[in-house]
Parts: structure tokens; sequence; C-alpha cells
């Protein structure tokens, strides 16, 4: 469809979104690279073409975030929310990214948020938990974000999380 309608932002949006998930599977950092590279590019053409393409805001963002590229991720979040008030992916880039710039208050916000549309997003109850382990001292709530997270999407990450809220709580057999 691209080689024959190049502008066509459904095909431009769906390659992006497969080249994403390739990325997301490759161990080669040269290859991820390049692959976001390429989706970025359908991106942008994809919203050059249709300045409301929600999806193509999500994948953007995305890619954004994974290219430490803070400031343009944002604005994404922001132009998302305008077209999707209730799009808990913007709301959790909000939050990841005032968690790069350590505005905790507004993270813990955008956290918030994006759980509230959606209590089962685990990326957002360990990024939460974290925040509540590191800048709040909360181990008990932190804990609990870390578990409901594990129970949506058992990661290691979530596990050494959580390990780290009964260590604080003095639970050392808990934490090994």
């Amino acid at each position: 469809v691209i080689k024959h309608f190049p502008g066509a932002s459904v095909a431009r949006n769906n390659r992006a979104n497969h080249l994403i998930r390739i990325s997301a599977n490759t161990s080669d950092k040269e290859k991820q690279n390049e692959l976001l590279q390429r989706a970025l590019e359908d991106c942008n053409v994809t919203l050059k073409g249709a300045l409301n393409h929600a999806r193509a805001y999500e994948n953007r963002q995305n890619i954004y975030l994974r290219f430490n590229r803070d400031s343009l991720a944002l604005a994404d979040a922001i132009s998302l929310i305008k077209i999707e008030p209730r799009n808990r992916l913007a709301y959790y880039t909000k939050g990841a990214v005032y968690m790069r710039f350590n505005k905790i208050d507004s993270a813990m916000a955008n956290f918030n948020k994006c759980l509230e549309i959606d209590p089962n997003t685990d990326f957002a109850l360990n990024n939460r938990g974290s925040l509540l382990f590191n800048h709040y001292k909360k181990y008990k709530e932190a804990m609990a974000d870390f578990t409901r997270a594990i129970q949506v999407n058992p990661q290691g990450d979530y596990f050494l999380n959580r390990s780290y809220c009964h260590y604080q709580l003095g639970e050392i057999e808990m934490a090994k």
C-alpha cells in the first residue's frame, strides 16, 4: 500500500506499530535504533496527513521516550490528550517524562490518572510504586503497586522492586 500510496496514514501507522514491536524483541541496539527511526518516519508521515491520528501520537511518543527525547514525548502526550482525553498511554508518558524531570508530584498525578483510566497498566503501577518507594518512603503502598503489577504481568523488575519493599519493612525472608 505504501509503495502505491506513500502518504497512506493507516498503512504508515500500522507499519510503525509493527516496527516498534520488532524493535522491542531484538537485543541488537543498533538494529533497535534503526527500526525505531523507520517507525518514527512513518509516524511523521502519518501525522502530516492526519493531524488527529491518535495511534500515531501513541507510537511516536513511545519512540521519543525510548530515544530519551522527553520534551517531544511530552508534547505528543499533550496533543494526544486533546484528541482522546482518556488515553491512558498519554498520561503514562506524561508521568514518565515528569519522573525523568524529577517533577515527582506531577509524575504521580499522571500515573494516578493513567491508573484511574486502566487500573491494570502494569508499567504505570511499577513506576508509581517506584515513586512511592523512593520519594515518599511509603513502602506498604509501593508494595501493593508492585504486587498488582506482578499479578497483571509478571516481570523480573517488579519482583525485585517488591523485594526492596519487604527489605525496608524488615521482612528479610520475604525480600529473599
